[in-house]
């Protein structure tokens, strides 16, 4: 799953610093995976390894946290992102 981290206001975010921390969730939050990561300056991608087939009845909810350059922080929690197929 490709992502892409922007900074609001009339700044830019110049690319992001340290480690980028994503986490899936199959139970609407009340457990979460560690998700593998790769960032490259604002672009990202994340490797999400879905459980068995749920019927498509199952949602997958995302979270996601780090730090940008400079030193800004960032946190934020989709539940429901998408639903499993």
């Amino acid at each position: 799953m490709p992502f892409v981290v922007q900074q609001q206001g009339p700044a830019t975010c110049r690319g992001l610093r340290g480690k980028v921390t994503v986490e899936a969730s199959y139970d609407d939050g009340a457990t979460w995976t560690p998700v593998p990561a790769t960032v490259r300056g604002t672009h990202g991608r994340a490797v999400l390894t879905h459980p068995a087939a749920t019927n498509g009845t199952g949602w997958v909810s995302l979270r996601a946290s780090g730090t940008d350059q400079a030193g800004d922080t960032f946190s934020r929690t989709v539940i429901r992102a998408h639903q499993l197929a």
